[in-house]
């Protein structure tokens, strides 16, 4: 259906009526969803279950034990009953999940390209509802405000119950209105303390030490001091005084600054009551509720606007939209509320109508619920993982666990905690910066970066995590690419020639500089030669080597030298150019953020970010010169 009127529905069927109405109809859909309860079926349409006996829980546990009846105790049966309330609780959590979402999806549908959606929510639920709205709006947030409730006398002694409410605000696009809003004057009213016959008024003093001084010079006698100066010119002094907006009095100036001229804006936090707006006798002596409709409505719309407000259960939204000079369309089946509001809207300005026929197309539903679950299930995850990684970090010291110890444990743990579907989203996101280079990447390497950005992702502007951890595996791809293409492929290349490297380099057995890696080479290619997994080096050491290896003048460079006859082999491996490019060059920023990271609370998220930016170039340039 095309809206042309302001409408009335008067149907129980939400779902079947939103469906009906056309695509990209409303300027603001406002959703106040009756949360999660049994009361009505204009809800879910549910059919309530009737709770098993005593006796057929009993027969069913005897059936499973395969005893009689008689054997099964009261305890047995509570046990029991728990169970089946845990089910039936989480059935009726995704039945509504699956109303919910629903209606949120048809929300996104009927609303201008520039439309508004705002949701109310209580502050605490078994529902994520945020969670549900970045989902279908693609996280189109925008922001939210919270609807501060006075408590109720009976929560007064717990402190921790929250009765406040939060509205949250998403957009369909980026061209959306958000207008600005202002307090009642009546509010703030007394910091202007003075009056006059143009209002209300504060001094200020026209002096100032700050950036806003600027002129030195006399002026009514008044010679500025303390290196303080003139906010205005003498021009502009001399005018504001003229027209009485300058007060001078013991020796010091000020000027007006009156309160019609200096509207506050709102906070994000409104005060909210539960009062009903037809409690009121007079149309336009709002409650505090009725005050953030008219707030709401100056600051996502402008007149003429269309609002869809399905479960407005008191009929605030008509009234007030009408008022405003808004269009509006509603759903209500309740006929007291109905003919408790209809006499404050103009009957020749609305229609009434039972049903809403118009739309053909077929909508197709997301499994919301499932990816809600699934999201709740890595959140729980990437908060365990955040407690191991802070434990781990302290053990630091301890017992002889060093950087490379701690740094491994935690990489383990990562692995541990991060499944391969939770990083199947972030593939795309490598794949897009990596390109065209992904299927050079070594196997590890397709796990390690996904999960860098999933962690970075999450982490990032999140105080209660350790955003540290995101780095490990972005080092440990660069970390495995250079292994593998340079020093394994090195070791690999030594075996299958069948090369006797104590032989052939026995001057570095015997100097500081090559030693370590010469008796590593060795060592590999003799005792663990068919067992590749014994094989390793750690980065800060391969960075080491590589800036002499790398390094044109080193004097290791000899001929007959271990280092010599591994740069023979990485020129074989990797384009000339390569060479040129001085791959090293703020590698060893990487290395240290990789050790410090190990540390608790010693890395900032600049560091991490330079140093995610830093490991993702090396990592390119090193796929885009290689030769396989």
């Amino acid at each position: 259906m095309q809206f042309i009127r302001n409408t009335l529905i008067n149907n129980k069927n939400l779902i079947k009526i939103m469906e009906s109405i056309l695509d990209n109809q409303f300027n603001l859909v406002y959703l106040d969803v009756p949360w999660l309860t049994r009361n009505d079926g204009y809800f879910l349409n549910r059919t309530e279950k009737n709770e098993d006996s005593t006796t057929d829980i009993k027969k069913y546990i005897a059936t499973l034990k395969n005893c009689d009846i008689r054997e099964i105790t009261l305890e047995d049966v509570k046990k029991e009953r728990l169970k089946r309330n845990a089910v039936k609780q989480k059935e009726e959590r995704d039945d509504y999940g699956e109303f919910i979402a629903k209606i949120l999806e048809n929300a996104m549908r009927i609303l201008d390209e520039k439309g508004m959606l705002v949701f109310r929510a209580p502050a605490d639920s078994i529902i994520d509802y945020k969670l549900m709205l970045d989902q279908v709006f693609s996280n189109s947030y925008v922001k939210q405000i919270t609807l501060e409730m006075a408590k109720r006398p009976m929560n007064l002694n717990n402190p921790n119950h929250m009765n406040h409410e939060l509205l949250y605000f998403y957009s369909k696009s980026k061209s959306y209105t958000l207008n600005k809003v202002f307090e009642k004057p009546e509010l703030f009213k007394d910091n202007y303390n003075f009056k006059d016959e143009r209002g209300r008024y504060r001094l200020n003093p026209i002096l100032s030490g700050g950036p806003l001084g600027r002129y030195s010079f006399t002026w009514k006698e008044i010679i500025p001091s303390n290196n303080l100066k003139w906010i205005y010119n003498q021009e502009k002094l001399n005018e504001l005084f003229e027209e009485n907006k300058i007060v001078i009095k013991e020796g010091k100036a000020y000027i007006k600054r009156y309160m019609e001229d200096n509207p506050r804006e709102k906070s994000s936090v409104w005060k909210a009551s539960p009062s009903s707006f037809f409690d009121i006798k007079e149309k336009w002596t709002c409650t505090l509720m009725a005050e953030n409709f008219i707030d709401l409505l100056n600051m996502v719309t402008n007149e003429n606007d269309w609002i869809f407000s399905p479960f407005d259960l008191d009929q605030k939204f008509p009234v007030i939209a009408q008022n405003m000079n808004r269009k509006w369309v509603t759903i209500n089946s309740f006929q007291e509320e109905i003919e408790n509001y209809k006499a404050y809207l103009d009957k020749a300005h609305y229609d009434e109508v039972m049903d809403v026929e118009g739309n053909t197309g077929v909508i197709v539903y997301n499994s919301l619920m499932k990816n809600i679950d699934d999201i709740q299930d890595l959140k729980l995850r990437l908060n365990s993982l955040n407690s191991s990684v802070a434990s781990l970090k302290n053990q630091l010291g301890l017992e002889g666990e060093n950087e490379e110890t701690i740094i491994e444990k935690i990489q383990e743990k990562i692995d541990e905690l991060i499944d391969k579907s939770d990083i199947e989203y972030y593939i795309p996101v490598v794949e897009e910066w990596i390109r065209p280079y992904w299927d050079k990447l070594e196997p590890e390497s397709k796990w390690f970066l996904p999960t860098a950005e999933l962690l970075f992702e999450e982490y990032t502007g999140t105080q209660d995590f350790d955003l540290s951890t995101a780095i490990m595996p972005y080092c440990k791809s660069l970390e495995k690419e250079i292994y593998t293409k340079m020093f394994k492929g090195y070791i690999k290349n030594l075996v299958s020639k069948g090369l006797n490297v104590n032989k052939i380099f026995q001057k570095d057995f015997t100097d500081n500089e090559t030693k370590k890696f010469a008796e590593a080479v060795n060592l590999f290619t003799t005792r663990y030669k068919n067992n590749d997994n014994k094989w390793h080096f750690e980065l800060g050491r391969m960075v080491y080597i590589l800036r002499i290896v790398l390094n044109d003048t080193s004097p290791y460079l000899e001929q007959g030298r271990i280092f010599k006859d591994f740069k023979n082999f990485l020129v074989g491996k990797f384009e000339y150019s390569f060479f040129d490019i001085d791959f090293l060059l703020k590698l060893d920023v990487v290395v240290k953020l990789r050790n410090d990271s190990a540390h608790p609370r010693i890395v900032t998220p600049q560091r991490i970010q330079e140093g995610k930016e830093i490991t993702k170039q090396k990592i390119i340039e090193l796929l885009k010169f290689h030769q396989q």
